[in-house]
This record gives C-alpha cells, sequence and structure tokens, in this order.
C-alpha cells in the first residue's frame, strides 16, 4: 500500500456534551440491525440499536475517535469520527456487510498465478537496481489549515515528488482506501507522542489499484499530488503553537487484498508489482503556526 506518514503535532482535549447518533442498517437489504452494539475506541462510551436501528451516544470527548460497530452474522464495522466542540451533534450512519463478504486474497499466491517466475524475478531484478539508487525526492511545498471546513480547517498538504533514479519509476496514486497514515506529533515544546494508525474503510468504492492509477516518472520528472485531505485533528481542536510537518512516502508489496469484493485482476497485480518500493522521507519540514484564540 501507499503510505503518506504525516509528521505533525496536534493535541486532542476531552470534554462533555457532545452527541454522536445515527442508524445501522444491513448493507445489501438496508433492514435495520435490530441490538446492535457500538462503542468508542478507548473510551467506555457505547450504545445499542433500538427497533429502527438507531442509536445515540452522550457525553462524547471533543476530538478524532474510532466508533466499533458490531453484531452477529456480520463484519464489525470501524468509522473514523470528529467532533469539533461540546455542541456538536454529529450523525454516523453504518451499513454492516454480511460474513458471506469475501473478505481478503493473498498476494503473494495471486502474484505466482498470474505471472511466471521469471517475469517475477525480472520485476525484482528492477527493484533491486532501484533501491541501491536515491530513487524519488519528495519536498513539501505548503501545509496550510483549510478555512472553509466546518471544523475549522483540516490540514491539507501540497507535495512534490521528482525522479531521481536513471530509470523510469512508477507511484501510486493517492486513495484514503488505501491508506494507512501515521503521525509524529511533536509541538513547539519538542514533547513529541506517535499515533501508530488511522483507519480508513477498505470497503470504498476504489480500493484495488489497476493500471490506471499509476504515475509513471521520466528521469527527472517531477509530479505534484493533489491537496490532500488529512486524517488529522481539525485546526481549532489545536493549542496555539507551532507545528511540524513531515512527509513521508512508502510502498511496500501487500500481504492481502483485504476488503474486497471480488478476485483482483491481473493489471491489478501488476500494478502493485510496478510501483516503486520503500520509504522515501521528505528533505524538508513544514513549520505550521496555529493560532485560536481561545486555546
Amino acid at each position: 500500500m501507499i503510505i503518506l506518514f504525516v509528521v505533525l503535532a496536534f493535541l486532542v482535549q476531552n470534554s462533555c456534551g457532545s452527541v454522536i447518533r445515527g442508524r445501522v442498517v444491513d448493507a445489501e437489504t438496508h433492514e435495520p440491525i435490530v441490538g446492535g452494539s457500538l462503542y468508542i475506541v478507548g473510551t467506555k462510551i457505547g450504545a445499542n440499536t433500538d427497533r429502527s436501528g438507531s442509536y445515540v451516544m452522550r457525553e462524547v470527548p471533543v476530538g478524532r475517535m474510532i466508533l466499533v460497530a458490531t453484531y452477529i452474522g456480520y463484519l464489525t464495522s470501524r468509522d473514523t469520527a470528529t467532533v469539533g466542540s461540546e455542541a456538536d451533534t454529529l450523525t454516523v450512519n453504518i451499513a454492516l456487510q454480511p460474513e458471506k463478504v469475501i473478505w481478503g486474497y493473498d498476494f503473494e499466491q495471486l502474484s505466482h498465478e498470474y505471472f511466471s517466475r521469471d517475469e517475477l524475478s525480472r520485476l525484482d531484478s528492477y527493484h533491486d537496481s532501484l533501491a541501491l539508487q536515491n530513487s524519488l525526492k519528495v519536498w513539501i511545498d505548503s501545509v496550510y489549515c483549510k478555512e472553509e471546513d466546518p471544523y475549522g480547517g483540516e490540514m491539507v498538504a501540497r507535495v512534490t515528488v521528482r525522479n531521481l533514479a536513471g530509470l523510469r519509476i512508477n507511484l501510486l496514486k493517492h486513495y484514503d482506501c488505501m491508506l494507512r497514515f501515521s503521525a509524529v506529533i511533536t509541538d513547539s515544546k519538542g514533547d513529541t507522542s506517535r499515533i501508530h494508525e488511522f483507519f480508513v474503510d477498505e470497503l470504498f468504492e476504489k480500493c484495488v489499484y489497476d493500471s490506471s492509477d499509476i504515475i509513471s516518472l521520466e528521469p527527472g520528472e517531477s509530479y505534484q499530488y493533489p491537496p490532500s485531505l488529512l486524517w488529522l485533528q481539525s485546526c481549532r481542536i489545536l493549542r496555539s503553537g507551532i507545528y511540524t510537518v513531515r512527509v513521508v512516502y512508502e510502498y511496500n508489496l501487500p500481504q492481502m487484498f483485504t476488503g474486497v469484493r471480488k478476485k483482483p485482476r491481473k493489471e491489478q497485480v501488476l500494478t502493485y508489482l510496478k510501483a516503486l518500493r520503500g520509504t522515501f522521507p521528505s528533505e524538508n519540514v513544514w513549520h505550521l503556526e496555529v493560532k485560536n484564540a481561545d486555546r
């Protein structure tokens, strides 16, 4: 998978008074799930669905959180939610997938099914050649708060990459459902913590790359990724101060295609095999100043 590691700092304050409500339904029939269980990861806050599939969670803390929904005979759902203030009422509707959904395909098994040993060996040799070079330059052009966001502005980054190798390289485009973000959080005092994973929806419509999702760069060629909404806290809930941002492009061959309904095609597996492998941190960092009058 392609990973954009975003290194920035944010502090989340807990407060009471917010509400999360919604409905839980069967993803195929859209019938309500009665008696489903929901909880917020890392808290004691939970709820059960009523006859209409509805639920209400009260006294929810401010910040970004993971909402888990479970019911016998269905796959567990994990959804992200962001509460921006104590007075928020957030609606999160959930569609649970029946367990009959195929949950994964082994990547290595598919590779050997679709390609000969010689073909895979040639691809490995190509990547070995790239690994001996400083293949990719990653540069942060800007980081800013998206002011039109109702929660006070999500963190948005512009990132440019450049092919430094003597060969053509292939990068993967940026889709939320394929990403796992990590963030090293550093404030102006130098205090650092680490959030290891932000949950992403693996059943999103665009979840398996194909040839249209490859960015091919010739030696010396550059590409700027479109501004991406980072899966982080909104600016408004950050304390005032200076925050440091570093972006890392990282891709390694997946072990599984998870959360997909159909068996990935040969073209799709080849896309993953062709993509540049390795970890490439940005050569620069971005210092973002956040000013919040109430913090």
